[in-house]
């Protein structure tokens, strides 16, 4: 099943709405989205850590991690349920907010040299150039992209290609595929579809996705897209 197409008009077609996401889909979002920097914790470990409870496997990152993603989780619901897009700058705020309580990013929220889990064969903006980035990655600007191209795509496939970006420009010290992909999660949601939960697998296609050409649609995701919507 796939968004081939687009001819799922009436998910397509439908306004932004505040999506229902249960309490397992939160807890699998959460996994998911850690697994994207090689960070493995399991669903009982993020239900104890969000209870107030220990686990004696969970490392200090990883509670912070935890508790970090499920707050910025009901700041990128609640943004989309306005409808706001993101832009470059609300990522940075997610980054903050998830990061929190962590010494080494303290005051330490954009890069200051190459990313920490830079990729080989990508070469990064400068850390001089990436305030101005962030500035104009924003819809006015097509998030860096080219307009014409931008402007003719659905804006399912628009968020594949404004995460590529922002995983190139990759703003933080560490993390930066992980807060790419919360982007995408944050521009889908605006637009009134569901969160799509990442998979084991994805770390390696998301590595492989950035250091390649931009995107014109992602198959894999899209499947999954659908999928939570239909099941919505």
């Amino acid at each position: 099943m796939e968004l081939a197409g687009l001819d799922a008009q009436s998910l397509i077609a439908r306004p932004p709405q505040f999506p229902i996401v249960t309490r397992e889909r939160r807890d699998d979002w959460i996994r998911g989205v850690l697994s994207i920097r090689g960070i493995k914790v399991d669903n009982v470990m993020v239900r104890k850590i969000l209870e107030g409870n220990r686990d004696p496997r969970c490392s200090r990152q990883e509670r912070v991690f935890i508790g970090g993603l499920d707050r910025a989780l009901d700041r990128l619901l609640a943004r989309g349920a306005k409808g706001e897009l993101p832009d470059g700058w609300f990522t940075i705020e997610l980054f903050e907010t998830v990061t929190q309580g962590l010494p080494r990013f303290t005051n330490n929220h954009l890069r200051r040299d190459l990313p920490w889990d830079s990729l080989r064969h990508l070469r990064y903006p400068k850390p001089s150039e990436i305030g101005g980035m962030l500035d104009r990655f924003t819809e006015e600007h097509r998030y860096c992209d080219m307009p014409l191209v931008f402007d003719r795509m659905h804006p399912v496939r628009c968020a594949f290609r404004g995460m590529w970006r922002l995983g190139r420009i990759s703003p933080f010290p560490d993390f930066n595929l992980m807060f790419a992909f919360i982007f995408m999660n944050a521009f889908h949601v605006a637009h009134g579809y569901p969160l799509i939960v990442p998979a084991v697998s994805d770390k390696q296609m998301l590595e492989n996705l950035v250091t390649g050409p931009v995107p014109q649609r992602l198959v894999q995701f899209e499947s999954r897209l659908l999928e939570a919507a239909l099941a919505a």
